[in-house]
């Protein structure tokens, strides 16, 4: 019972939480070969990619911990364009 009280007002948390903010999740992945923009990534503009956000692209979800190469649990710029060119790199051998 404990376990189910907690659950519930977890869940109801993250839903005010988002339901505050009145920023649209990222896109989900498409599943085209072009790959979707930092903006696209960021989808609360606030500068960085979270897991959360990065669960948009398989590739950058499953790259993710590797790509945040500072340990911040966040992709900044630099290492979002770092881990896309690393794929470019990967899918032209």
């Amino acid at each position: 019972m404990k376990q189910l009280m907690m659950t519930t007002a977890m869940l109801a948390l993250a839903t005010t939480a988002f339901a505050a903010s009145d920023v649209m999740p990222a896109t989900a992945y498409d599943g085209s070969a072009e790959a979707m923009t930092f903006e696209q990534m960021d989808a609360n503009a606030d500068g960085a990619i979270t897991i959360t956000e990065a669960s948009a692209d398989p590739a950058t979800s499953q790259n993710f911990e590797n790509a945040d190469v500072n340990g911040d649990r966040k992709l900044d710029p630099q290492e979002y364009a770092n881990l896309k060119s690393e794929g470019d790199t990967e899918e032209a051998e």
